[in-house]
This record gives C-alpha cells, structure tokens and sequence, in this order.
C-alpha cells in the first residue's frame, strides 16, 4: 500500500469499526487515533482484500493480521448501509482464504460479530470450526459501586 492507499485504508477501518460497534461499544474521537494505528499494525498487505468504488474510497475490506505468527482475518464494509455488502465481503474473504491457502495455511482465526450483517453471513457459510467466544456487554449500573465504599 502507498501512503494515499494506507490513508484511505485507516479512515475505511475507523468508519467500519466505528458503525460495527455504534449500538454497544461506541468509539470516541480519541480512540479514533488509536484505531488508525492499529488500521495498519502487524497488516499482512498480500493477504488483505479490499474493494474500491469507482471513486476510488473503500467499500469493504478483509483485513489479514499476523498474531503469534497466525492469520487473524477481520472486516465488514465502510458503512452499515453499503449495497451489495455480503458480496463484497464473500469476495474479499475469497480472495483472502485463496491466498493464505495457497501459501499452504489451512487454519485461521476470523474476529467478528452476530451483529455483523455482512461478515456473518459469509462466515456461516464456511462452516467454521473451532472455539467460539461472545462478548457481553453488560450496562452501566446507576447505583453507586461498593468498590468506592472500601477505605
């Protein structure tokens, strides 16, 4: 990725990240530096799938991490509302599973949600195996903590 490709690849990322966690862990304007440097932390570029619009901004994207030495796959689209999403999310992840197979990987990890209405989809459909594990928002409570109440 050039530095104008990386830019638009950071400002997709913060938008997915921010309309996939809206409803139950919202981002704020300072977290959103932290997730432009994470946009590109530890990215494999090869293995990454995007999808340009024919403006040149970033419909969706499978972004391929390298944690511990292993592939984590995450993505969604750049907004909630983008039209033909899941296809642009199966072709990414396509593309994506393509490559790291054929550099001999036949194990990944894919960081998503239920609520995702494009990753989902297409992550059902490959018949996942392996550990599955759900986060639990739990709301803030209006009662004061006992915690403060300790000397």
């Amino acid at each position: 990725m050039h530095c104008e490709q990386q830019d638009i690849f950071q400002r997709a990322y913060v938008d997915m990240y921010e309309w996939t966690h809206e409803l139950w862990a919202p981002v704020s304007g300072e977290h959103q530096l932290t997730l432009q440097r994470e946009a590109l932390e530890d990215i494999d570029k090869e293995a990454t799938s995007i999808v340009y619009s024919s403006s040149g901004s970033i419909e969706g994207f499978v972004a391929t991490y390298i944690v511990d030495g292993k592939p984590l796959l995450m993505g969604e689209t750049a907004s909630r509302n983008t039209p033909h999403g899941e296809q642009i999310i199966q072709s990414c992840l396509r593309r994506t599973l393509d490559i790291l197979a054929h550099r001999g990987i036949e194990e990944v990890q894919m960081d998503g949600h239920i609520s995702d209405p494009h990753w989902l989809p297409n992550w059902i459909r490959l018949a996942p195996d392996g550990e599955w594990f759900t986060l639990v928002t739990i709301p803030p409570s209006t009662e004061i903590s006992s915690i403060n109440e300790l000397p």
